[in-house]
């Protein structure tokens, strides 16, 4: 919950972070690293948006995440730096640590997935914003200060070829804590587990050519990442994750269960841009025609939703309910599920906005 002096005093936090401009870089080995990794936890340890591991081995992982979704199209770029077992693949016998997955979806509702390995990596911060180059397949370049990112993709592989850009709207921030507090906020969400996420929301566009189609998306962005040092099947028993714009609100959504059935919580909301709640007070619940989809917790023999409930209690400012639901399946596996689709909902008792919300969410789970 965010009181009116402490927004004040974040609003006035969030332009030092655009002064830092220490540069730091990083060189990471297409192989994994010997010995064991250790991770960043806490912010006083690091920039915002670098490198959290020391080193990755064969059981780390940590990526660095960008979206842009409309009613109609999505594309969904992930830079990672993880073997594909410790990412959540545990029947992958790849080795390689440095890749990169490009996903989404064209107008028309056909999907396209893509694998694409890098066999030369760098990352590098300045201030608290980051920046990436995967040879062969492209780069992205965040601002200082974490309000501007612009991604360019060029890969043979997948011959793809263009460039997003994304101009934030809201504030970065922990799951607990905004960036621009400056103290030594967790930047963990669940034991071993990290998240920061730099861009919760964004006037974004896309243009890029795939193949010989042509994707041009003006819609919203949003870029986090993840990271941490044991196999997400180890650590991870389910979560639902996402984001969406209806309206003046802008939510951020994460409700994660480990594999010891411990459940960890964070929501961010904003109106207008200016937060209104930030920390552990939501549920976000599937439902469906049918048991299987609607159950909760999940079992192994839970199915895909129609859709997901949102419920925020954002204290002073009162309480929130959206519903998120599923419309494009972007991706569907034994294990993982991601969906665009249209978002409703506001303060409960008042205003309700509905139609023109759009969003992007997912459902990871390791069940069997």
């Amino acid at each position: 919950m965010i009181l009116p002096k402490k927004l004040d005093l974040l609003l006035l936090g969030f332009s030092v972070i655009a002064s830092a401009t220490c540069s730091i870089a990083k060189s990471v080995s297409p192989v994994p690293s010997n010995g064991p990794s250790t991770m960043i936890t806490t912010s006083l340890q690091g920039p915002f948006d670098g490198p959290k591991l020391d080193k990755v081995n064969g059981t780390s992982f940590e990526w660095w995440y960008f979206d842009i979704c409309s009613e109609k199209s999505s594309i969904q770029i992930l830079f990672v730096t993880s073997t594909l077992y410790a990412a959540g693949h545990p029947g992958a016998g790849i080795n390689l640590v440095t890749y990169v997955l490009l996903d989404g979806t064209f107008p028309n509702g056909t999907s396209f997935n893509y694998f694409i390995p890098s066999s030369n990596v760098s990352i590098e911060t300045v201030g608290d914003g980051s920046s990436g180059y995967f040879e062969s397949v492209g780069s992205w370049h965040g601002s200082p200060d974490m309000s501007y990112y612009t991604i360019t993709i060029d890969s043979e592989t997948a011959d793809a070829k263009g460039v997003l850009y994304f101009r934030s709207s809201g504030l970065a921030h922990y799951p607990f804590n905004f960036a621009a507090e400056r103290d030594n906020s967790s930047e963990v969400l669940a034991p071993d587990f990290g998240w920061a996420n730099a861009v919760p929301d964004a006037d974004a566009h896309a243009d890029l050519v795939i193949g010989d189609t042509n994707l041009s998306i003006v819609g919203r962005g949003y870029h986090d990442k993840n990271w941490g040092i044991a196999p997400m099947q180890t650590l991870t028993k389910t979560w639902y994750w996402g984001h969406a714009k209806v309206g003046p609100y802008s939510i951020v959504w994460f409700d994660y269960i480990s594999s010891k059935e411990q459940e960890y919580y964070s929501v961010y909301l904003a109106k207008d841009g200016v937060p209104i709640s930030l920390g552990t007070s939501i549920t976000v619940r599937p439902y469906g025609s049918n048991k299987t989809q609607s159950e909760y917790p999940p079992s192994a023999n839970a199915t895909n939703p129609d859709g997901f409930t949102i419920n925020i209690d954002a204290g002073y400012a009162g309480k929130f309910e959206f519903n998120a639901s599923n419309h494009n399946l972007v991706q569907n596996s034994s294990t993982y599920a991601r969906w665009t689709g249209e978002v409703t909902g506001g303060l409960v008792g008042k205003e309700h906005c509905n139609g023109r919300g759009v969003g992007l969410w997912e459902w990871m789970h390791f069940l069997a």
